[in-house]
Parts: structure tokens; C-alpha cells; sequence
């Protein structure tokens, strides 16, 4: 499997996530997420397969990164709903 360098807020680590071009480059949120919206979409699969590889340390800053995607995607989503009350309300 690919090990891949990649950051989170929290610092960096060698892991699974992606490969090195995706890491590498500034990924909007939604490109973040892309992986997730995929109506073929496995939770199992996804976190077996990067999770296969990795250590205990690994595993805690993977999960970090995924609590802080949820946050910036809760955000996102609030932002969205300000910026768009009327229609949300109709």
C-alpha cells in the first residue's frame, strides 16, 4: 500500500490517505469529501484499508483528521444554510 506523508492540524504523519499528488496540493473541502459521497461508498472498507498498515499513533492522527473534516464540513454546511436562509426556509 502507499505510504504517503500528509498533514492535519494537529502535525504530520506517514499513512494511506490518498496518494502523494492529492496530498501534495491545496484540496478544497469538497474534494476532501469526494471519497465519501459516493453512493458505493463502504465505512468498513474505507477504514480497513487504511487502517491495515498503520500503527496505534497512525491510526489516532487519522482519526483527528477525520473528527476535523466533520467540524469543517459541519461549518461548511452552516455556512451554506446562512448564505442561503431564504430558500432553506421556503
Amino acid at each position: 500500500m502507499d505510504q504517503s506523508p500528509f498533514t492535519t492540524p494537529r502535525g504530520s504523519l506517514s499513512s494511506s490517505i490518498g496518494n502523494a499528488a492529492e496530498l501534495e496540493a491545496n484540496l478544497t473541502l469538497s474534494d476532501k469529501l469526494r471519497v465519501f459521497k459516493s453512493s458505493s461508498f463502504d465505512p468498513s472498507a474505507y477504514v480497513a484499508s487504511k487502517s491495515r498498515s498503520m500503527n496505534e499513533k497512525e491510526i489516532r492522527h487519522l482519526c483527528a483528521y477525520l473528527v476535523d473534516l466533520k467540524k469543517a464540513s459541519a461549518e461548511e454546511m452552516r455556512k451554506s444554510v446562512l448564505a442561503n436562509y431564504s430558500s432553506f426556509i421556503r
